[in-house]
């Protein structure tokens, strides 16, 4: 009887161990897809969000510059005293101090960042004192301005958007996000056949097709919608060997049997190869086209300033940037002082 109880003890400890096991591969997956995603979705950062502030807010930028400096990942601090309390009103709150001999003039901004920790590992109202030990008069500032208070974020749902408005962009990075936008039930076919025929049109897209329809495969397993579009652009010969085998035809490949999914794999690469190299060359046509119509344009805008027309008014006739005129004006003038 003993020793059946240790057997069933035994047993329950290994399935216990088993489920925790699971739970962690379960985890490192989940991660290391989230993982996919992120890299891929900062990777556009610079080419979607311009987009997605039009979209949503309207918001036209005449520029930007984006910042590459790494914010700190963790913040190595230790508060000077933190005390969990509970006043008259018998409310939980977490009082934290700050004991100070000098004038720290980023006191405000240190406390901020002390703030954002300690919620996010208490999760309940924080009340913070700083005490100045100083000879000096205080010259801390103790009130962040308005602005610089955070209350919260803005929230830009990509399933709320319409897939219109992804399908009426010039860039392929927005065009792909369109099967995850919002749409009718059962619209999901004509909004693919729309985003191709978009793609299409877009000489970036011609001249990488396969970076756009990973991505896009990419981005369809966020709906289930991987199979859908796979079917969909079985018979287009863009398909990388690791496209194919994350992927419905890798599927496909095995059921027909191996031999027969490597010849079809070989098969589809050496026609995305072919189909690659002349979309390349077309794309290169049409660049060289949109630079020699850049030129004229270019031209028409120094004519028009050698004339005296003011820049507000060359910027508003080609619907482009004061700055942008600025700039071409700028470098016509100090080609011209080389002459």
């Amino acid at each position: 009887m003993g020793k059946k109880k240790n057997n069933d003890k035994e047993n329950h400890e290994e399935n216990k161990n088993d489920k925790v096991e699971s739970k962690k591969k379960e985890k490192k997956d989940d991660d290391e897809k989230g993982n996919i995603y992120d890299r891929m979705i900062k990777e556009d950062s610079d080419l979607t969000f311009e987009g997605l502030l039009e979209m949503e807010y309207g918001i036209n930028l005449e520029d930007h510059q984006p910042l590459r400096e790494k914010i700190p990942k963790t913040l190595e601090r230790e508060v000077d005293a933190l005390y969990k309390i509970e006043a008259e009103d018998h409310k939980e709150q977490l009082l934290h101090f700050e004991y100070q001999t000098k004038n720290n003039k980023e006191m405000v901004e240190r406390v901020q960042e002390y703030n954002a920790l300690i919620y996010r590992k208490y999760g309940i109202p924080i009340r913070h004192i700083v005490v100045y030990y100083g000879p000096e008069k205080k010259k801390m500032i103790s009130q962040l301005p308005e602005d610089a208070v955070f209350r919260g974020f803005e929230l830009i749902c990509i399933n709320e958007i319409d897939s219109d408005k992804f399908l009426n962009s010039d860039k392929p990075e927005l065009v792909i996000l369109a099967p995850l936008g919002k749409y009718k039930k059962g619209q999901i076919d004509e909004v693919l056949n729309l985003m191709f025929s978009k793609l299409d049109e877009l000489p970036k897209y011609s001249a990488s097709p396969s970076r756009y329809i990973n991505k896009l495969l990419m981005y369809s397993k966020l709906r289930n919608l991987d199979e859908t579009i796979t079917d969909k652009i079985k018979d287009m010969p863009l398909f990388t060997n690791e496209m194919i085998k994350d992927h419905a035809l890798y599927k496909e490949g095995k059921e027909e049997g191996l031999e027969q999914g490597r010849e079809r794999e070989q098969a589809l690469k050496d026609e995305a190869e072919k189909r690659e190299q002349a979309l390349k060359k077309e794309a290169e046509k049409k660049e060289q086209a949109l630079k020699k119509e850049a030129e004229k344009k270019e031209q028409a805008i120094i004519n028009f300033h050698t004339k005296g027309v003011d820049i507000k008014i060359i910027a508003e006739s080609y619907s482009i940037s004061q700055k942008r005129v600025k700039e071409i004006i700028a470098d016509w003038e100090k080609r011209m002082s080389k002459k």
